[in-house]
Formats: C-alpha cells, structure tokens, sequence
C-alpha cells in the first residue's frame, strides 16, 4: 500500500485497486506513515527505500 502511494496514486485510486474502502486505505497509510517516521506522502517513497532490506528491493524492482 505505501508503495502505491509513494508511486504517487491517491487513497481513492489505491482503495480501487486493491478492493478495499478509502477509509481503510487512509488508515493503513496513516499506521505506516508512522512506522516509517514520515509525515507527508512525498516521504514515503525514499522511506521505504531506505527501511527496506536490500533482498526485497530487488524483488519489488522485479515485479514493477
């Protein structure tokens, strides 16, 4: 879901996608904006990088 959002899609887009409500979306993004210690949306993306383990990176590369 954060991936999504650092990808830059909106909650709407994101809820759409993965067939859930926009309300859900908001708060899974909210518990992993706090996970990750970011605060706005445009921090997400270099987040995830950076928290990241470098296996899984690679993986996500794959699959994008």
């Amino acid at each position: 879901m954060a991936r999504l959002a650092a990808a830059g899609r909106t909650n709407r887009e994101i809820a759409q996608e993965l067939f859930i409500t926009m309300k859900t979306a908001s708060a899974h993004l909210s518990r992993a904006y706090r996970k990750l210690d970011v605060t706005r949306r445009s921090q997400l993306a270099e987040a995830l990088v950076s928290k990241t383990p470098a296996g899984d990176r690679q993986e996500a590369a794959r699959t994008s």
